[in-house]
This record gives structure tokens, sequence and C-alpha cells, in this order.
């Protein structure tokens, strides 16, 4: 059976802009890139935690790359449980 090497980008509507999951095959292995995942202060998204558990299934739980492309105080601290995620 030939690999995968397909590049795949899952959009989620997140409530004021999308998400991008995108899967890229590197190899024997697949990389994971998740592109603006976040919730703004104050905003009330019902639809977050279903998009967080998806993703969470599409990748194993692993992310090799995380980008924002918005100021990142601005994005609410449930973006992520505590232990799941860190910033460099």
């Amino acid at each position: 059976m030939a690999s995968d090497t397909t590049i795949r980008i899952r959009a989620y509507n997140v409530g004021f802009g999308d998400c991008l999951l995108v899967r890229i095959p590197d190899g024997s292995a697949t990389r994971w890139l998740l592109i603006d995942f976040g919730n703004a202060p104050g905003q009330q998204n019902d639809r977050f935690q279903d998009i967080a558990e998806d993703i969470e299934k599409e990748t194993g739980g692993h992310l090799d790359v995380v980008v924002m492309t918005t100021n990142t105080s601005t994005i609410s601290k449930a973006s992520a449980p505590p232990g799941r995620c860190s910033t460099a």
C-alpha cells in the first residue's frame, strides 16, 4: 500500500474567524500544524470544546507547530487545558 502524501487542511469555524488544522506527510511520519485556535476575551463559544476534542482526536493529542496570528494577550487561557500546552 502506498503511503499517503496528501496535505490535508481542515477548517473550523470558531465563531470570530477560522481555525486551521493542517496535516503534512513527512516520510513515515505525519506533522500537525494548528493555526489560530482560541477564544476572544469574554467570548461565549458553544462549539469550542467540541472543536478541541476533534483536534485532539485527529492529531492523537500531538501538535508539531502552533501558530497564532493575533496578539496572544487577547486569547483566553481557556484555549488549552492546563498541562496540555506550552508556549516558547
